[in-house]
């Protein structure tokens, strides 16, 4: 009852035996609210008038965690939709690391003439490869960026033109932003406003030479000095002789940058649509600040297909798939959504071009992409995860103690580590 009652009213397309001349849905679930699926539903809407025998339905699950628990209850149940949006590590989960294979090889379409692979971004294709085979397409990615205040940057005697480029800099300019506008004693303005976050921190472990895991998986390394350095520098930047930064919690960065209070966050290409309508000054983006090695983490979901589906529906699935990633159709999807488009020929189509001059901060996210890498994708890295977000947070909380606090996660995510190739 409990899985009837979940799948209930949106799930399926797969498996399920058209009646004879009735248009089957090409059912599509996925996390995107707001703006953001609004923006979708247009590109289906062109999609479904081209193509009315095969439409999509796109099905609203919720957001991520809800998604990927409904997904998982779908598979379980034999009645998965047709295709979803899935992060790399539920694609781990439900294809190689449980021995499911529910997810469809993408191999021999790719393969067919028409789809020019060689255009999407290489590192996308990687991150979406599993042992050879191709089991989703990149749908809505992200990197972190350097969001600023160049009113502020101006009034503190900083060139607006020329924003922070290593975390040296970075620290440099936080402490020139600091000030006491009022002389109560007390800061009003701060350079840095940040949430805890395993995404930036990972981008500076890579940077200072890091490694997240062995290269044989079986253990972690955040322990090493790369990890520890990155950690004590988020400690110093709030804590230290001289702090510049604010820790806050959640999406309260971007209200105090967009209200003015903090002249600088590092968030998702994404969180400009969100703000800059609210915003009263004028606001500079440029890519995250770097470290001895060049390194930007690529964010975002893909989109697979389940390999219940019937064979037209799969066929629809892989229609819509190119049809979304088309290079009209991503460069329409990046400038309403700020997401990076996943063709190269997107950022040298005309509209782009003329995009950019009416926006040049449109295409700081993608510049990113000659750095780009990704997390590692098994899904016990989503629990990883979490445990260096709780280290990260008690060492700031502490003041102090990064090397213990990373020490006592290693340890952790080692655990895990082991029950993992245990279970395999």
């Amino acid at each position: 009852m409990v899985v009837a009652g979940l799948l209930a009213g949106g799930c399926g397309g797969g498996g399920v035996e058209p009646e004879r001349g009735r248009v089957q849905p090409v059912v599509f679930w996925h996390s995107m609210a707001g703006d953001l699926g609004k923006t979708m539903r247009v590109i289906i809407e062109k999609f479904n008038a081209l193509h009315p025998q095969t439409p999509v339905e796109a099905v609203y699950q919720g957001g991520y965690d809800l998604l990927a628990q409904k997904i998982r209850t779908s598979v379980v149940a034999g009645q998965p939709p047709v295709m979803a949006q899935m992060y790399e590590a539920w694609t781990a989960y439900l294809n190689r690391d449980r021995g499911q294979e529910a997810i469809l090889d993408l191999r021999p379409m790719l393969a067919e003439p028409g789809f020019d692979r060689e255009d999407v971004y290489p590192v996308l294709m990687e991150d979406v490869t599993f042992d050879g085979q191709v089991l989703a397409m990149p749908f809505n990615k992200s990197f972190p960026v350097l969001y600023y205040n160049r009113d502020l940057f101006l009034a503190a005697g900083l060139d607006p033109d020329r924003p922070p480029a290593t975390w040296t800099e970075f620290a440099e300019y936080g402490r020139k932003l600091t000030r006491d506008t009022n002389g109560d004693g007390h800061n009003d303005i701060w350079g840095w406003s940040f949430a805890v976050d395993p995404w930036l921190y990972l981008c500076m472990v890579l940077q200072n030479g890091g490694t997240f895991l062995s290269e044989d998986g079986r253990s972690a390394n955040f322990d090493r000095p790369p990890a520890v350095e990155a950690l004590e520098y988020w400690i110093d930047a709030c804590s230290g002789p001289r702090p510049f930064a604010l820790r806050s919690t959640e999406f309260e960065p971007q209200n105090e940058y967009v209200a003015g209070k903090v002249a600088m966050v590092l968030t998702s290409s994404v969180s400009k649509a969100f703000m800059k309508p609210m915003i009263r000054f004028d606001m500079g983006m440029a890519p995250i600040p770097q470290g001895a090695r060049h390194a930007s983490i690529v964010a975002g979901t893909n989109v697979g297909i389940f390999r219940k589906a019937s064979p037209e529906q799969q066929r629809a699935a892989w229609e819509f798939i190119q049809f979304f990633s088309a290079t009209e159709n991503t460069t329409f999807w990046a400038i309403k959504t700020n997401y990076i488009p996943v063709r190269r020929s997107a950022t040298k189509s005309k509209v782009w071009t003329e995009w950019l001059k009416l926006d040049p901060t449109a295409g700081v996210a993608i510049r990113q992409m000659e750095s780009a890498t990704f997390e590692p994708r098994f899904p016990e890295w989503v629990d990883c995860r979490k445990v260096l977000s709780q280290a990260m947070t008690q060492a700031l909380q502490e003041r102090g103690n990064a090397r213990e606090r990373l020490a006592a996660a290693n340890k952790e995510i080692n655990a895990k580590l082991a029950r993992r190739h245990a279970a395999r």
